[in-house]
C-alpha cells in the first residue's frame, strides 16, 4: 500500500497500491472493497490520495505526474503535466 485517505462525508478509505486504487467500507459489520477502473487499458501506480473536505470529490496524484479527478466513485478528469514546462 502507498497511499490511504479516509472520506470525512461516508468514514469510507480508499488506498493505493502499484496499479490499484480499492474503495473500503462497512457493510453489517463486514470490511468489504471494490477496485476503482480507470477505463479500458489503462492503470496507475497511484501515489497519494486526497480528499476535498466535502468529501465528494477526491484528487490523486500518479507515478506518471498526473493528477486523476475522482467524484461519485468515477475517474472524471486526468490532468496531464505540459510535455516542456515554461519553466
Amino acid at each position: 500500500m502507498l497511499s490511504l485517505a479516509f472520506n470525512p462525508a461516508t468514514g469510507a478509505l480508499v488506498s493505493s497500491a502499484r496499479r490499484q486504487l480499492r474503495f473500503w467500507s462497512c457493510d453489517a459489520g463486514r470490511l468489504v472493497s471494490r477496485r476503482a477502473l480507470f477505463g479500458e487499458g489503462a492503470a496507475h501506480n497511484v501515489l497519494g490520495v486526497a480528499f476535498s473536505p466535502s468529501g465528494r470529490t477526491m484528487l490523486c496524484a500518479t507515478a506518471g505526474g498526473a493528477l486523476l479527478h475522482w467524484s461519485g466513485g468515477h475517474c472524471v478528469q486526468a490532468l496531464r503535466p505540459l510535455p516542456n514546462p515554461p519553466y
